[in-house]
């Protein structure tokens, strides 16, 4: 269990012995109280396997940095790879069927075709059109009553890339 710390202690004195490592070890008043090895995580065993999408709203963000709302392009789309990290994001006006359908298709283009979906339980993904799409190819849509954690990461980690950009050059949008 602590051969790794006993092959340190043998470097720098030959008289040390496994027993005197684990002795001393038990009398550590700090000491890691769970084996955190596949402990509350999920990893992908393969690309594409599965992709977790979320919506990135950029009103808060612009009023936050001061700039103006100009555009009608308020959300945006984001697929992510959660074996990868590889990420797409499609910018779209509303979160309609029509709209989603259509950025779901766009990531699909860019990134391939997952086998699996992870979301939160959002109206527009539920869309009969983009049920029926995933239902012919085989993507299984997994509805999650939290939220696509991976995905609200990286959307925060844009958020601040866009925002510190914002900031800096005092751009209007």
């Amino acid at each position: 269990m602590w051969s790794g710390l006993y092959e340190k202690a043998r470097t720098v004195d030959v008289g040390v012995t496994l027993d005197m490592v684990s002795t001393w070890m038990r009398a550590q008043p700090n000491k890691q109280t769970r084996n955190y090895k596949n402990y509350n995580s999920y990893a992908a065993p393969f690309p594409k396997y599965e992709f977790q999408i979320d919506w990135m709203d950029v009103t808060s963000l612009l009023r936050d940095v001061g700039s103006e709302i100009r555009n009608k392009l308020r959300y945006g789309l984001i697929c992510m790879d959660i074996f990868s990290k590889k990420r797409h994001i499609v910018p779209i006006e509303n979160k309609d069927g029509d709209a989603v359908y259509k950025a779901v298709m766009k990531c699909f283009k860019v990134l391939g075709q997952p086998l699996s979906i992870y979301s939160d339980d959002e109206g527009a993904l539920n869309s009969k059109k983009l049920q029926t799409v995933f239902k012919q190819e085989g993507i299984t849509h997994v509805i999650t009553k939290t939220h696509a954690n991976q995905a609200e990461r990286m959307i925060r980690t844009i958020k601040k890339m866009i925002g510190d950009r914002l900031r800096h050059y005092k751009t209007k949008i």
